[in-house]
């Protein structure tokens, strides 16, 4: 008799053995998670009334990460690319708590008494969304690792929906995160751009110093750091003078005052800043400057023109 032989089921048989059903349970925890993630993020009424710093913010996301997964494609898969976006939005979300702490008390120590009512009020809000933020996506990897203890098969598949909720949930959330940062806007209308610019400078100061370009190379990677730098700054400038704006304006609409030239000012500097930028590192001025004494880590590439 000749042995029956049966190949290993690829990962398309997997999916397709899980059942419809089950993936469709999956895609509903998704969008659950997601709806999760926006209830406890988005303040009331901001999704309404979106700022123009806020709206160029997510435009700079969305290019920047477009570009970074096409220039970083040759050398890195997309998958990988946003393993490390994901990875490091992660850190930088705890890092921006931290510096969000420490610009408190500065603005709480030079506030006026109005001032530091309204800071006063909106404190406990933020931290809110944060505990609430933590804590849904702890309970949901506590039910999923129970599932995981159990052998009946019906917990696998509770896991799998499980594991939809999960990630939209936290997929929304990161988003929601980078668009809205908890709140903390209404605390105090300055405190979100210093807060990304103090967060983005710290999390490239780290990148530069200590992680290095693994994969990529080393002009490549140089590039991304600081155009990621140059452009938030950018938007920072922007959100800093809407919000001087605004609050010399009594009974204002900001929608409808702001003025043009925060835009074109910060267009312009963030223009001749990345030409130069562009310039230092393709004529190999950057790494003669940074790759000396282990400023920066360029473990990458070391061909100093």
């Amino acid at each position: 008799m000749t042995a029956m032989w049966s190949p290993e089921p690829t990962m398309w048989d997997r999916i397709v053995m899980i059942g419809a059903g089950t993936w469709f349970l999956c895609l509903c925890a998704l969008v659950a998670g997601a709806a999760i993630a926006r209830l406890i993020l988005i303040p009331d009424g901001s999704a309404e009334h979106a700022s123009r710093a806020q709206q160029l913010a997510r435009y700079r996301t969305l290019i920047g990460f477009g570009l970074v997964a096409v220039l970083s494609y040759p050398y890195r898969s997309p998958v990988d690319t946003f393993d490390k976006v994901w990875g490091d939005f992660s850190i930088s979300t705890a890092v921006a708590l931290l510096i969000f702490v420490i610009l408190s008390i500065v603005f709480w120590l030079g506030a006026e008494d109005d001032s530091r009512g309204q800071m006063r009020a909106q404190w406990p809000n933020v931290w809110r969304r944060v505990g609430e933020f933590v804590a849904t996506p702890a309970a949901f990897w506590a039910v999923m690792w129970l599932c995981e203890q159990s052998a009946n098969p019906e917990f696998a598949r509770l896991q799998l929906i499980l594991l939809g909720g999960f990630i939209g949930l936290l997929g929304m959330g990161y988003w929601c995160i980078s668009c809205y940062w908890f709140g903390i806007g209404r605390v105090h209308p300055i405190l979100p751009p210093i807060m990304a610019a103090a967060t983005i400078s710290a999390m490239t100061a780290v990148e530069l110093h200590f992680d290095g370009p693994e994969v990529l190379p080393l002009r490549l990677w140089l590039l991304v750091n600081f155009a990621a730098v140059i452009t938030t700054f950018g938007v920072c400038l922007i959100e800093i003078c809407d919000a001087i704006a605004e609050a010399r304006v009594p009974d204002g609409c900001p929608g409808e005052m702001q003025e043009q030239w925060p835009v074109a000012v910060a267009g312009i500097l963030v223009t001749l800043l990345l030409t130069g930028v562009i310039a230092a590192i393709m004529t190999g001025t950057a790494e003669r400057a940074l790759c000396i004494d282990d400023l920066v880590k360029c473990t990458a590439q070391r061909s100093i023109v």
